[in-house]
């Protein structure tokens, strides 16, 4: 696709636009559309300056493993910016996570014996480093298991640290055992 093709179909002159062919013969097309950059860091600066998100989900229960939710989630907030990224999911999915994940760093999530996550133990485990996040992403890949809405329930009443709730985590009713 040429500069004036792209132009035809509405791209704007203030968006960047990159046309490359590729040695099979297929156009790529690469556009940005003005996005303001990250500030500058300073030169002092450390990933603990920048803010962590912890990322609470996964699944490993019932051979129904999610693993790419949380894993994509803490990508993101990586990539907008934030330091460091926690992964806290099932601890049979950790391993695959970090490898989606390497730059993030993990919290193994107890299980019992199917898999499901331990809700009281999950919950201590959080409660000890959550002095440690800036902000919470709660439920990518994490099921609807009533050990999960009640991780969901135990993450959206506290009121100290901003929570996002993704995916299957809107679906908490009130009334969830251990709200």
């Amino acid at each position: 696709m040429t500069r004036d093709a792209a132009a035809a179909r509405g791209f704007t002159r203030n968006e960047t636009l990159n046309v490359r062919e590729a040695a099979s013969g297929v156009i790529l097309l690469f556009m940005t559309s003005g996005f303001p950059s990250l500030p500058a860091r300073p030169a002092d600066g450390h990933k603990g300056t920048f803010g962590t998100v912890c990322v609470v989900g996964g699944r490993a229960e019932d051979q129904r493993v999610m693993v790419g939710g949380p894993a994509l989630a803490a990508l993101g907030a990586l990539r907008s910016g934030c330091g460091l990224a926690v992964l806290a999911v099932p601890t049979p999915v950790m391993a695959a996570a970090l490898v989606i994940a390497p730059t993030a760093t993990g919290l193994a999530l107890p299980v019992d014996e199917n898999g499901s996550i331990k809700p009281s133990d999950a919950a201590q485990l959080l409660d000890r480093h959550m002095h440690e996040f800036q902000c919470i992403v709660v439920s990518p890949g994490l099921g609807t298991s009533i050990a999960a809405q009640q991780v969901v329930v135990r993450l959206i009443s506290q009121d100290q640290i901003p929570v996002v709730v993704d995916a299957d985590g809107n679906t908490v009713e009130p009334g969830t055992p251990g709200e």
